[in-house]
């Protein structure tokens, strides 16, 4: 006696989930940190908050949009050991999936803080734009007024860089020079 065929309704669907699970195992693995891949990052110790052993992670990977994510994330920065510096780079196959990534990832980010942001926390935009990228934004993190990071975010070509400082507080005019020299390189 063999076993009834399921119909038709439950296997189509069950094939597809079979399908997306296999295709996110083989696609969307972690892959390997190459140094030009780490050359094409801003790192802590760039811009003069270098992080303590152990305190830095890499990570690269696919995203479902076919980009490639490169992130780094440095934390224990600071004289008191607080600050944070989180980067990811999207590496677009095409430039209007860049500029659609950039403006995602500006929108969100604003939204993103006003949602979690107290009564006396600002995410406050500044009129900075960096000559050497197709398209940037900066804005000052602010509590009670005053400066205690940065959210920058700029295009160059189709990859989209975003740094977000956390409790770091660096001139624009000091942090610019490094963001070129590694943004500009191509991962």
């Amino acid at each position: 006696m063999s076993r009834p065929r399921p119909p038709l309704r439950i296997a189509v669907p069950a094939a597809c989930i079979a399908a997306v699970a296999l295709f996110a195992v083989f696609y969307l693995k972690p892959m390997e940190v190459s140094d030009a891949d780490r050359a094409a990052l801003v790192l802590s110790k760039d811009i003069g908050f270098p992080a303590p052993d152990g305190n830095e992670t890499f990570s690269k990977s696919r995203t479902m949009s076919a980009a490639t994510e490169l992130h780094y994330r440095a934390f224990g920065l600071g004289t008191h050991g607080r600050g944070t510096l989180d980067e990811i780079t999207f590496d677009y196959f095409a430039q209007p999936s860049a500029v659609l990534g950039f403006k995602s990832i500006a929108l969100g980010g604003k939204g993103g803080f006003a949602l979690a942001a107290g009564k006396n926390q600002s995410m406050q935009p500044r009129d900075i734009h960096f000559a050497w990228a197709d398209d940037s934004y900066w804005a000052d993190y602010r509590v009670d007024g005053n400066i205690v990071g940065a959210f920058v975010l700029a295009r160059v070509g189709n990859a989209v860089h975003f740094i977000s400082l956390n409790g770091i507080v660096t001139d624009a005019q000091r942090l610019e020079p490094v963001l070129r020299e590694h943004w500009t390189k191509s991962p």
